[in-house]
């Protein structure tokens, strides 16, 4: 088991979510944004901004090209992962 620190993070986390082939970590914060990292090397690769407040719940398609996220205050968010493109929100 290999266990990774993703530095420079001050943001309470709120929501987690890793990619059908464990390459990407997507994490959701109490301030509304999601980053998603790259698991080999740690970087952050994109941020969404599509939430008012925190996020609740994040989930990968199955190809992981796309990931929805929900927030606090029940809204939904439908992001592709390489861009940061929201395709939907709710």
């Amino acid at each position: 088991m290999q266990i990774s620190t993703f530095a420079g993070e001050q943001q309470s986390v709120t929501s987690l979510a890793s990619s059908h082939d464990s390459s990407q970590l997507a994490v959701g914060y109490r301030d509304g944004a999601i980053r998603v990292f790259d698991i080999a090397s740690g970087d952050c690769t994109v941020t969404f901004n599509g939430h008012r407040t925190q996020v609740s719940a994040l989930n990968y398609d199955d190809h992981s090209m796309r990931l929805v996220s929900g927030g606090l205050v029940r809204n939904t968010v439908v992001t592709v992962t390489v861009t940061g493109e929201i395709l939907f929100t709710h």
